[in-house]
């Protein structure tokens, strides 16, 4: 008789039950499954795709015939209540001429789109030994981040499977796999109290920052707490590209411009604890050498800024899929851009992108083509500028736009047109600090915050709602660390990378000062700092 213990253990990857969704008004942490634990005694409720040889419900204890008999027995595991789901399972070609045998269970929902939901039932190892398991839910065919993964359950044990998803559509498949990892061996699951609920937050509510670390090839996601600190996430670092220059995100999303190794970097931001997976196919080919990024989210496209393979200015494109992140490349992209394009933006409505060249001390504006994503310059771009702008930032309520001036210690302000031209803002340009690399703006867009990195200082505008003109806030500049590279602002706090960690200040609704955190600054170190 074969020895159980020299077996490998079996690696299970979820294969079960597939889930139809058609998207209305839901109350939170309510389950919105039809016989969720099956407690009917059957599968009521749910219409089943299989290819199982033995698959069903029954009470805990059961035997599940149709294994293989190398491992022993596999009983029926109950989670809760009397009764749970189980199937025969297999990866791989299965003795019999099967491939993959699973069991898939559908149901047709109303769900609010742009809402948060979370999907999660319990895998049961009603064996006994231990195995190592892999979950995995799909939305539509595609990975669900995951907050709760079981890698390995002991004998007679369950383990959760959950993620988080964003509702973007009106009819959309959710999907809970089950198969395992024993290739030509047949062994069985159990699977009980699947669950889909309203998670309770809205993309607004969820406040992260991100930091790339260059050097090491990574970027760590933080939350921010009441007080305004970052709190490291779960599994942080995660890995990135080589050499992530430059970061842009929004709701769930992260994407990451690899100049080193000229890839765009996708990740799915858990909304529970920061946790970043990898999107479908990341990373992806930027066919540039990329030195910033910005996402288009009215639009649902994301441009990278840099050098093509001949050394001139580029951008490419991609379409983004709002829930998963996917991209797809545009066509004609890349498109020409200038000399040395480095910061991207858009107009509020999406339907104008704007670049600055920093060779030139130029302005480049597009035309965004809402079908293709195709960028037409603008009539009148190029638009002049100070001194090397790098870093650019539109204020969405008045639709001004600002540009930091590395190299004239200016910040040049533009009024944008609802056809896209710029005007030059009255007084523009403005004075700030040396060498200013970096532009925020406050969640009221009340505010305008510079990083100067040669002064090692914040200077902190108002901005005039009517005219977009700026004026200086009291006591302003504010000190800050050297060496910076980047400045973001979210939840009411403004933060900066440097040498010296990240400096991180409160901001006075009132007045736009700038109140440094107690812990300011907070001994992360990174190359670039940015948010959702």
């Amino acid at each position: 008789m074969t020895d159980l213990k020299s077996l490998p253990r079996l690696r299970l990857c979820l294969s079960l039950f597939s889930v139809i969704f058609l998207f209305g008004a839901l109350g939170w942490s309510q389950n919105l499954l039809t016989n969720p634990g099956f407690e009917t005694g059957d599968l009521t409720g749910w219409t089943i795709t299989q290819n199982s040889p033995n698959y069903g419900v029954a009470t805990n204890g059961t035997l599940i015939t149709g294994t293989s008999q190398i491992f022993g027995p596999f009983t029926v595991l109950v989670h809760s209540g009397n009764y749970a789901a189980y199937s025969v399972v297999c990866e791989g070609y299965c003795y019999g001429g099967l491939f993959q045998t699973y069991i898939e269970l559908s149901q047709t929902l109303t769900l609010t789109p742009g809402q948060i939901y979370t999907a999660s039932y319990w895998l049961g190892n009603g064996y006994n030994g231990s195995m190592t398991v892999f979950g995995q839910i799909e939305l539509n065919g595609r990975p669900v981040p995951l907050t709760i993964q079981p890698y390995e359950l002991g004998a007679y044990q369950y383990g959760l499977v959950s993620g988080d998803f964003i509702a973007s559509q009106a009819n959309n498949t959710i999907s809970y796999f089950i198969t395992n990892g024993a290739y030509q061996y047949f062994s069985a699951l159990s699977a009980d109290d699947l669950s889909l609920t309203l998670n309770g937050l809205t993309p607004g509510d969820t406040n992260f920052a991100y930091m790339l670390q260059e050097n090491n090839n990574q970027i760590t996601s933080y939350q921010v707490d009441s007080r305004g600190l970052l709190i490291p996430a779960i599994s942080a670092p995660f890995a990135t590209g080589t050499s992530p220059v430059s970061l842009a995100a929004t709701s769930n999303l992260v994407y990451v411009a690899d100049k080193g190794s000229s890839q765009i970097s996708g990740y799915l931001t858990n909304f529970t604890n920061g946790r970043m997976a990898p999107v479908l196919n990341s990373p992806y080919a930027a066919d540039i050498v990329p030195a910033s990024i910005a996402v288009d989210a009215p639009m649902h496209f994301v441009y990278a800024t840099g050098l093509d393979s001949g050394g001139n200015g580029a951008i490419s494109g991609w379409r983004y899929a709002p829930t998963f992140g996917t991209l797809t490349p545009l066509s004609g992209s890349p498109f020409h851009a200038g000399t040395n394009p480095s910061g991207i933006a858009f107009d509020r409505s999406g339907r104008y992108a704007y670049v600055a060249d920093t060779a030139n001390n130029e302005l480049l504006a597009y035309s965004v083509n809402l079908t293709s994503g195709a960028l037409t310059p603008l009539s009148g771009s190029p638009f002049h500028t100070e001194a090397a702008p790098v870093a650019i930032v539109v204020d969405t309520a008045g639709n001004f736009l600002y540009v930091a001036d590395s190299g004239g210690q200016r910040i040049s302000g533009f009024k944008i047109a609802d056809n896209g031209e710029l005007t030059a803002i009255t007084n523009s340009p403005f004075p700030t600090g040396n060498t200013p690399i970096g532009l925020a703006l406050d969640s009221t867009q009340h505010y305008l915050y510079v990083a100067n990195s040669g002064s090692s200082n914040i200077w902190a505008y108002q901005v005039n709602p009517s005219t977009g003109v700026l004026s200086v806030v009291t006591d302003s500049p504010f000190q800050a660390g050297s060496q910076m590279h980047s400045i973001t602002s979210l939840s009411g706090y403004v933060y900066t990378d440097s040498s010296s960690g990240v400096w991180a200040y409160q901001i006075n609704p009132g007045t736009g000062k700038l109140t440094p955190i107690p812990d300011s600054p907070i001994g992360f170190f990174g190359t670039f700092i940015g948010s959702n």
